[in-house]
């Protein structure tokens, strides 16, 4: 894009009190008259006018909530420093894999370090708990390890415990990881055990928030939904009952993702007490550890695959809806 383009998607995406599938409904409106969002933001008021009138939300979010021209010039100078690019949904490096499954409810713009085609070919998500046992740990490291060696993509979330150890692992295996960020990604700061493994090439960093957005309690909730569908399957390491592992297992299930659970041998780690109650709503079980992988991991990656061909991710602007629409965790 150039320096007009990149000015006009940053400045939407500092408007911060509209959601995804507003935004990209009105996009195609914009691009049904043929007009790009930096011209539209050209436009006089009166030319505008009939853009917003319909959109009582994008009227009131570009009136009181847009950036001035200041703050769009420092978030741009600091993109180029930091070699961040944003990447809309209209753009045709966007990942697919959001588009097709989850149609206008994919993010409207992807704050991005590092390369996008990673996530061209098969990829996992990884989830669990921030408070992980040893075990959860060690099963999380060699299970990343085992499926990059295969070629499979690691998506996780760079959260401490299970995310990190995942990353981690797909960096051992020689593999490439996304981190899919709980912030906004000037907020972002790579974990100590990846420094080591990090290379110019192997690691994706993503995130759907305002850029200097600091975590909050709901942020890391709604990434989950992207972790889950930028994965072929997902892989549940150590999950409580409740929280972001099981909110990350139910959106995969939502999009209809091969399931997989680790299951630990008696005293299960109070960790994981969420583990086995999965099984029970699809999960396929899998055993902890390097012996774990060693067993298990020809048949996820097989499973990955298929799962690949089965649901391709072809999708591109403007979007079809996905799969998802209907929430099959509660209807069965």
């Amino acid at each position: 894009m150039n320096s007009r383009q990149i000015r006009a998607w940053v400045r939407l995406s500092l408007c911060r009190s509209v959601g995804s599938r507003t935004w990209n409904q009105w996009l195609v409106e914009l691009e049904g008259a043929g007009l790009a969002l930096e011209t539209f933001f050209d436009l006089p008021e009166h030319e505008a006018r009939p853009f917003l009138t319909r959109w009582p939300t994008i009227a009131h979010a570009l009136r009181h909530d847009a950036p001035s021209a200041y703050q769009v010039d420092q978030i741009v100078a600091r993109m180029e420093r930091e070699h961040v690019r944003i990447i809309p949904v209209t753009d045709p490096a966007y990942p697919s894999r959001l588009l097709t499954d989850l149609g206008f409810d994919a993010p409207t713009f992807l704050y991005v370090i590092g390369k996008l085609t990673h996530l061209r070919g098969a990829a996992i998500a990884m989830v669990g708990t921030r408070s992980p046992s040893p075990a959860g740990v060690e099963s999380a490291r060699a299970y990343a390890q085992a499926l990059a060696e295969r070629g499979i993509h690691i998506v996780s979330g760079h959260a401490r415990g299970i995310d990190v150890a995942a990353h981690e692992g797909a960096l051992r295996g020689g593999g490439s990881t996304t981190l899919v960020l709980p912030c906004g990604i000037f907020a972002f700061e790579l974990a100590p055990p990846l420094k080591e493994l990090k290379m110019d090439d192997n690691i994706l960093v993503l995130s759907q928030f305002h850029p200097e957005a600091a975590v909050t309690s709901e942020l890391p909730v709604f990434r989950n939904t992207i972790i889950a569908a930028l994965g072929d399957g997902l892989l549940v390491v150590e999950s409580r009952l409740t929280g972001g592992s099981a909110y990350a297992f139910r959106e995969a299930r939502r999009l209809r993702k091969p399931l997989w659970s680790v299951i630990y041998p008696q005293p299960v780690p109070p960790s994981a007490a969420g583990n086995h109650s999965l099984l029970f709503a699809g999960a396929q079980r899998i055993e902890p550890g390097e012996e774990g992988a060693r067993q298990c991991v020809e048949a996820m990656v097989e499973r990955l695959h298929k799962a690949r061909a089965e649901h391709p991710a072809a999708g591109k602007w403007p979007p079809r809806e996905g799969v998802g629409q209907e929430d099959l965790f509660q209807h069965g």
